[in-house]
């Protein structure tokens, strides 16, 4: 088990179905602890991502979509404060997305495998549906319609969707339960002084 400490740089990254790397983010660590690993995604930060899609293109461009190994990893620009909250062994982490000036915009439940350690940060794999909502507890499914083309194209097992959509369900439980981390501070959180964002490692 890594010893992460509160400034470190840690770079969670996003696993494809063809086991390649489809998106890595360095991140600053907030907290470190049995109850969660809190992770500050700067403005601004260098990140590395395959091609973008749009969200209404991403259904019908499955079947054709190129294995994300043979696709080029693009710099791009992250560009809003987010805070990642992990959770050892749980199938979802939950992201605080902001606006300027820190305008806490929404919760995002990304529905994922639990991750794995590496030398550099953690792994994990994404699942297409996803869990968002606004400050006021309003939620919604999204990306439903990938999703349910996964199952369709047998990228996905009619089981596999059945786990992910209870996680969905767990999100929402805790959402409308007011349980951690909905019901915390998170929300007014902001980081202690202004540092340039963090960075990828050499490769």
């Amino acid at each position: 088990m890594t010893t992460w400490r509160p400034g470190d740089t840690l770079v969670p990254r996003y696993i494809a179905h063809d086991d390649s790397v489809s998106q890595a983010f360095p991140t600053r660590v907030i907290e470190a602890s049995e109850r969660v690993l809190a992770l500050h995604l700067p403005d601004g930060t260098a990140i590395k991502s395959l091609p973008n899609v749009p969200a209404e293109e991403r259904a019908s461009s499955l079947a054709t979509m190129a294995p994300a190994s043979e696709q080029p990893k693009l710099d791009r620009q992250w560009d809003n404060d987010s805070i990642r909250l992990h959770f050892r062994g749980e199938p979802f982490s939950i992201w605080l997305l902001f606006g300027p000036g820190w305008k806490f915009n929404w919760w995002y439940g990304n529905l994922e495998t639990p991750y794995v350690e590496t030398p550099i940060g953690i792994d994990t794999r994404d699942h297409a549906l996803d869990v968002a909502a606004r400050p006021d507890g309003r939620w919604w499914w999204k990306d439903e319609e990938e999703f349910e083309e996964r199952l369709k194209l047998g990228f996905d097992s009619a089981a596999h969707q059945a786990a992910v959509r209870a996680a969905g369900n767990e999100v929402i439980r805790r959402l409308e339960g007011h349980e951690y981390p909905f019901a915390s501070g998170w929300p007014d959180w902001r980081p202690e002084r202004d540092l340039p964002p963090p960075t990828l490692p050499e490769t």
